[in-house]
């Protein structure tokens, strides 16, 4: 199997605090390491966004695990694609908490 990139949403179940915010990261950096995953999540105002990249069965493994996760809810796959090289090889997780200005620069 290949490298694949996987990009979903989810709606958390309530406004997270920048504390769970920062468990939720800590927790996602050492799994992703442990799996060989990169990626990058955006937040804001309870959206989520994020990218997964790595190899296909770890990806699809982790997702699962996101999916079943009862801090969020409806996860939607955005797109799932084969790729050449990681867009976030040097991040285990990136993380942005988008501000209405991040948004408005948009």
């Amino acid at each position: 199997m290949g490298l694949i990139s996987l990009v979903y949403v989810s709606f958390a179940t309530h406004d997270l605090t920048d504390q769970e915010l920062k468990d939720i990261l800590t927790v996602a950096r050492q799994k992703n390491k442990q799996l060989d995953v990169t990626g990058m999540l955006l937040y804001r105002n309870g959206f989520f966004i994020q990218a997964l990249e790595g190899e296909e069965a770890m990806v699809k493994e982790l997702y699962e695990h996101i999916r079943k996760d009862p801090r969020h809810h409806s996860v939607t796959t955005i797109v799932t694609y084969p790729i050449e090289e990681r867009q976030f090889a040097d991040w285990n997780m990136g993380f942005n908490k988008m501000t209405d200005a991040d948004f408005a620069a948009l």
